[in-house]
Parts: C-alpha cells; sequence; structure tokens
C-alpha cells in the first residue's frame, strides 16, 4: 500500500495517477480528487467511480 499526502490551494477536480512497476506487472491507476466546492460544470465532469479491479499489464 503507497500513500501521499499533500494540500490544495485551490478548490477544484485534481488526478492522482501512478505508475507502478512490480512482479512483472505494470500498473497505472488514476485517482480522481474532488477539493472543496465545485462549480456546475466540474460537478457535471465527475467521473462515477472506478471499481477496484485495474487493468494489469504482465510483461514476460
Amino acid at each position: 500500500m503507497y500513500k501521499a499526502k499533500t494540500t490544495f490551494k485551490e478548490d477544484g477536480i485534481y488526478y492522482v495517477k501512478t505508475d507502478i512497476n512490480a512482479r512483472g506487472e505494470h500498473i497505472l491507476p488514476t485517482q480522481q480528487v474532488a477539493v472543496g466546492k465545485l462549480s456546475k460544470e466540474e460537478l457535471r465532469s465527475l467521473q462515477p467511480a472506478e471499481n477496484e479491479t485495474h487493468h494489469h499489464h504482465s510483461h514476460h
């Protein structure tokens, strides 16, 4: 498990993307983060939460 901590200076929608290579697998999960009060446009652009399952790409 990885953790990250940050402070956002402005309200809005942010995307946290990680690039992980471990045990022969390469995954690129992206997490959408809504911070503070959002505009109507930002609320419309919110994506539904992804399933916990990510696409894995094995390299042999």
